[in-house]
């Protein structure tokens, strides 16, 4: 009897121990789970801060390019400025002999641009020509298929009459045979 409620105690303390041990592990788990949750919750939160700071960063980029074509825009203009004025300092005659020798410069690129629209014009009228070419061909070729098709059609035809004529032949032969 005394074993017996020594087995018995035994039992009852195993299961007492694997239902706290139980309570522990799940304890646990959720703690587990509720930490994945948070790491998970932080990683959205820094992709999110690095999504927009990344937007920050090209708009800042983007800044920094308007300003120095800004800054590169109001440069020409001084330069431009400055060349004006120099010029004024000259004598007449040198800024009669700049202007012509601008202007000679300027009808030159002018005669080259002339040059690049009329080769420009010329392929166009080469493309034309050929594209022309190849739809006549295209036609030509059409015309043939369709003459080749009313001659087949055309031949389909009396094949079929000469067909039903024979066949009419057979018929009657059968019924002065019969």
């Amino acid at each position: 009897s005394e074993i017996l409620q020594l087995k018995q105690q035994l039992a009852d303390e195993k299961a007492n121990f694997t239902q706290e041990l139980q309570k522990q592990l799940t304890h646990e788990l959720q703690k587990n789970e509720e930490l994945q949750r948070s790491t998970n919750q932080v990683t959205v939160y820094l992709k999110e801060k690095t999504t927009l700071f990344e937007a920050k960063a090209k708009e800042k980029e983007s800044e920094i390019l308007q300003l120095k074509q800004q800054l590169a825009d109001e440069k020409a203009n001084f330069t431009q400025e400055l060349q004006k004025y120099e010029e004024l300092q000259r004598s007449p005659n040198q800024v009669t002999v700049d202007l012509k020798e601008k202007t000679i410069f300027l009808e030159a690129k002018v005669k080259e641009k002339e040059s690049e629209i009329l080769q420009l014009k010329q392929q166009l009228a080469d493309e034309k020509a050929n594209f022309t070419q190849e739809l006549q061909k295209q036609e030509e070729l059409q015309r043939s298929t369709n003459q080749v098709t009313v001659v087949l059609k055309e031949k389909t035809t009396l094949f079929e009459a000469k067909a039903k004529e024979k066949e009419s032949e057979i018929l009657q032969l059968k019924a002065t045979a019969g």
